[in-house]
C-alpha cells in the first residue's frame, strides 16, 4: 500500500474511531464516514470489507498498539519490572487515546457488537490472561483468578472514570498508586 492509500486507510478510520466513540457503532453509516473523511462510500471498499471490517480494524490496532508493551520480549512470562511497565505504558494509552478507550467501553456494554469481534479478541485475551495468571501465581498467589479479576475491575474502573470524567481523576496520581500497590504485593 502507497503512502497515500495508507494515509487515506488511517483518515477513515480516525473519523470511524471519532464518530463510533461519540454516537455509537449503529448510529453511524459507512457513508458518513466517507463523507466525512472526504471520501465516497465506494472508495471506502478499497480499503474495509464493511462497516464491521473497520470496526475490528480499529479495535485490533488499538489493542495491538497497547500489547507491545505487554511482555516486550515475547518469552510468555512476565517479570515485575515487565508488569509495572506495562501499567505505565496502559495508563499513557488512555491518556493519549480516549477516544479508543470510550469505544471499548461503548462496546463492553453491547454484547451484540462484542459478538462481532469476538473471533479476533479471543485469541488476545487467552493470551494476556494465561501470562497475567503465571504472574500471579508466580508472586505467591493462591488464588489467581480472583488477582486477575481484581486486577482487570482495578483498570477498567480507571479508565472508564478518566474517559466519561477526565477531570474529576488525576490519572498520573492513579497510575502510581496502582503500581505501589502491587510492588507492596508482590514483595510479600
Amino acid at each position: 500500500m502507497n503512502t497515500q492509500m495508507k494515509e487515506k486507510r488511517q483518515r477513515l478510520m480516525d473519523v470511524a474511531l471519532e464518530l463510533f466513540s461519540e454516537e455509537g457503532y449503529h448510529s453511524v453509516s459507512i457513508s458518513r464516514i466517507a463523507k466525512e473523511a472526504g471520501m465516497s462510500k465506494g472508495n471506502t471498499y478499497n480499503y474495509f470489507k464493511s462497516k464491521q471490517d473497520l470496526l475490528v480494524q480499529l479495535v485490533l490496532d488499538g489493542l495491538d498498539e497497547l500489547f507491545q508493551e505487554f511482555d516486550p520480549n515475547h518469552d510468555g512470562v512476565l517479570t515485575e519490572e515487565e508488569f509495572y511497565h506495562f501499567i505505565e505504558k496502559l495508563f499513557d494509552n488512555i491518556k493519549a487515546r480516549q477516544p479508543f478507550w470510550k469505544l471499548m467501553f461503548s462496546l463492553l456494554l453491547q454484547p451484540h457488537i462484542l459478538e462481532l469481534l469476538e473471533d479476533d479478541l479471543e485469541p488476545i485475551g487467552e493470551r494476556s490472561v494465561g501470562i497475567l495468571s503465571s504472574f500471579f501465581i508466580n508472586n505467591g498467589s493462591n488464588d489467581p483468578y480472583t488477582d486477575l479479576l481484581f486486577f482487570s475491575s482495578l483498570t477498567k474502573g480507571a479508565i472508564m472514570q478518566y474517559v466519561y470524567s477526565p477531570e474529576s481523576i488525576d490519572i498520573d496520581k492513579l497510575k502510581y498508586k496502582i503500581i505501589s500497590y502491587y510492588k507492596n504485593e508482590c514483595n510479600h
